[in-house]
């Protein structure tokens, strides 16, 4: 059950983490680079590939405050500066 309900835990956390990021993905396609655009879908999958990651992880930790303490490497949030665009 620890497992289980860490993994759940964690899960939302990515939850929260990629419903942000829906907002980085508007911002860069507004107003971001080509490089912006390609480091923010980049984050964004890295986050949706963390609960097979994270289950991987857990897998060979069989105490329950090891479960409890563990911290996955959560991505770093890309930054998304505003380009000036030249009128065409």
């Amino acid at each position: 059950l620890a497992r289980g309900q860490r993994l759940a835990e964690l899960r939302a956390e990515r939850d929260a983490l990629l419903a942000a990021a829906d907002a980085l993905t508007m911002k860069a396609l507004d107003t971001g680079t080509v490089e912006q655009r390609q480091d923010v879908a980049a984050y964004k999958q890295v986050l949706r590939d963390l609960p097979t990651t994270i289950a991987l992880q857990m897998r060979d930790i069989a105490d329950p405050a090891d479960l409890d303490a563990y911290a996955p490497a959560w991505p770093t949030v890309p930054v998304v500066v505003a380009v000036a665009r030249v009128p065409r």
